[in-house]
Formats: structure tokens, sequence, C-alpha cells
């Protein structure tokens, strides 16, 4: 009997010892990598300010929280306030992303354009998605063309983005097209489309005429949350040609992302 259970407690053991070798292995090299991929970033022309610290989260999914993170290419600023990643960095396993508390671009665009921080800002992100097989070694036009053109893009499992008084929860994929303008496909729950029309007309990003009619469709179309009593409407989103469709119709026309001052505009189809 005595064998038996000694026999039971080792089988019993063995999966929980190899997992915790297994996890701290990953820590480790993730930790190690960090300062390295910075050093990276830093040859490649941008500046990282913030605390970076080691990974948490045994036994659960890996884990780093950062507050305060900058990054500076040129005149062009990203502020992310909190920023909190969390899972297994293996392709084809979960991992999510979550910005707290938004993050916003200021400053000027590598063309010499003014950001405009009222567009180019989000209240909240948070993004659960599979790792992808290949990763851009650094967020710059050559390494983006690299990692198009060999099938790269982002499976989206599950999404929530706030930009007040916009909220979109949903699912999709997402992937740049040949100019590095984000195009994809989104299935989503919108809350606070009415007034975010409003904002895209302000901005100059939609027409009044196309404003009042996605409204009134979409007022149409929109039903009653049972828990907030909220209108929000089920919709699916296609981007492309740095247009927002709404099946075929064009809610708006999507800011360029200049990356570079010789880049040519992307045309608008």
């Amino acid at each position: 009997m005595k064998k038996k259970a000694l026999i039971a407690l080792i089988a019993l053991l063995t999966p929980a010892l190899l997992y915790s070798a297994f996890w701290y292995i990953l820590k480790t090299r993730i930790d190690a990598a960090i300062p390295g991929l910075i050093q990276q970033a830093t040859a490649e022309g941008l500046v990282i300010e913030g605390n970076i610290p080691p990974v948490t989260g045994f036994p659960g999914p890996p884990a780093i929280s950062t507050k305060d993170i900058r990054i500076t290419s040129g005149g062009t600023l990203l502020d992310i306030p909190a920023l909190e990643f969390k899972g297994f960095p293996i392709p084809g396993l979960k991992l999510s992303l979550l910005l707290e508390r938004g993050a916003a671009i200021t400053g000027v665009f590598p063309d010499g354009t003014p950001v405009d921080t009222e567009i180019w800002s989000v209240n909240k992100l948070g993004y659960t998605g599979k790792v992808p097989r290949a990763l851009p070694a650094v967020i710059n036009p050559q390494s983006l063309k690299k990692w198009r053109q060999s099938g790269g893009h982002l499976q989206i499992t599950d999404f929530d983005l706030v930009k007040q008084p916009l909220e979109v929860k949903g699912t999709g994929d997402l992937r740049l097209d040949e100019n590095l303008q984000p195009e994809g496909q989104v299935s989503a729950d919108v809350y606070g489309y009415m007034a975010f029309l409003g904002f895209l007309e302000k901005k100059k990003l939609t027409k009044t005429k196309q404003a009042l009619i996605a409204g009134a469709l979409m007022e149409g179309l929109s039903k009653e949350d049972e828990k907030s009593g909220n209108r929000y409407i089920k919709a699916d989103i296609t981007i492309q040609n740095r247009r927002l469709l709404w099946g075929s119709f064009s809610l708006a026309e999507l800011p360029l992302i200049p990356w570079d001052s010789d880049s040519p505009p992307a045309p608008l189809q």
C-alpha cells in the first residue's frame, strides 16, 4: 500500500514540478530578453522610457505590468499610462494585452504632420488573441513589410475598445495592406455610436450626409442592453483602403498612418 501511495504521489508531483521548471525557465528568458529588445529598439531610433518590472504571475500565465511607458520616435510620442501583458509567448496560445488607462500619441508624425491627439488616443483597450507564429522584430516600415509579406496578422478572440463615447466589444482579424495601413474584419457590439458619428463629422472623417444616413440605419437596427439600458448595434465592420465600412456602406475615412516622410499617401478607393 505504501508503495502504491508513493507512486501515486510521484505521479501527482511530477507534472507540477515540470510545469514549475518550465515556468521559471520561461520567466528567466523573458526577463533577460527585454533589455536586448529595448537596445535593439534604440538602435532603430526609438527611445523607450519607463520601468519594465520582472515577470510575475506564477502559477498562472506569465504577466508583465508596467506604468508610465513613453515611446519616442523623432517628434512622435506614444504615452501609455498603464500596460499589462499576460500569457505564454508561444505561437498558437492566447495572449492578452490591457491598456486600462488608454494611450495617446502626441507631437508630429515623421512627415511633419501635427498629431491630432483627439483622434490618435483611446480611453481603454483590452485585447485577447492567439500569439502569431511571427512578429515584427521592431515596429518600423521595413520589419512590418516583411511581417506582412510572410502572412502576418492578428487573430482577435476578444477585444474591448473605449474611445468615449464609443465602446466596441467583439472579435476579428487584423493585418496590414501594401501601404502598411490597417485592414481586416471585425464583428462587434457597438455602443455610443450616435455621438461618435458626430465626432467623426467634427473631425471631417465622415460627411454630414453619411453620418445622417448611418445614424438613421443604426437607430433602426439597434437593441437595448438588458443590463445597462443603453442602445447598441451588432455590426460586421470591414477596414479596407483606409475606409471604415459597415457592410457596403462607408462610415468614415481613416486617418493616414505616415510611417516616414518619403512614403506616398495610401490611396483611398
